[in-house]
């Protein structure tokens, strides 16, 4: 990336507003429902299946002007997609690429709709023991059947 590049995504990443995106990648009509370290997350529906909803994953432009960020955020969306893992508490990747218009990646997968565990915390209180258990035991499971394709998730 050569530094004029680095300085059109600096700018981009003062003057961009993650709310007002309507388009990412090949999906249109996208609509923001969170943002996390690193990216923002949109729901879309599917071009290639009209009815089915995914969730867009759009890097943050300050973290796409990294090139080792950049470059690791795409070659796990690539291992994530080939693999297809097939797991209960994983979502699947169907598409990724850079986005044409913020030249940021991104990445499509499955829609889980529901809340947020920290909803779930609000709205009933904190887990028992039991329920606390089981859901780290989901969690583990999922990160190990990651682990054996050689998928480190990092967050």
């Amino acid at each position: 990336m050569s530094s004029d590049e680095t300085q059109d995504f600096g700018s981009l990443a003062g003057r961009f507003d993650a709310t007002a995106v309507t388009t990412v990648g090949p999906y249109v009509n996208v609509r923001y429902f969170a943002a996390g370290g690193m990216a923002w997350l949109y729901e879309a529906g599917d071009p290639d299946a009209p009815g089915k909803r995914l969730a867009v994953k759009l890097m943050k432009p300050e973290f796409a002007a990294i090139p080792a960020m950049r470059e690791r955020f795409l070659r796990e969306a690539k291992l994530l997609a080939e693999v297809r893992l097939r797991h209960p508490h994983l979502v699947s990747v169907h598409r990724y690429g850079v986005d044409e218009g913020s030249r940021c990646p991104y990445f499509a997968m499955e829609y889980i709709d529901g809340g947020t565990l920290a909803e779930r915390l609000v709205e009933s209180g904190p887990l028992s023991v039991e329920d606390s258990a089981e859901l780290f035991d989901r969690v583990l499971g999922a990160l190990a059947s990651l682990h054996r394709e050689g998928v480190i998730h990092r967050d």
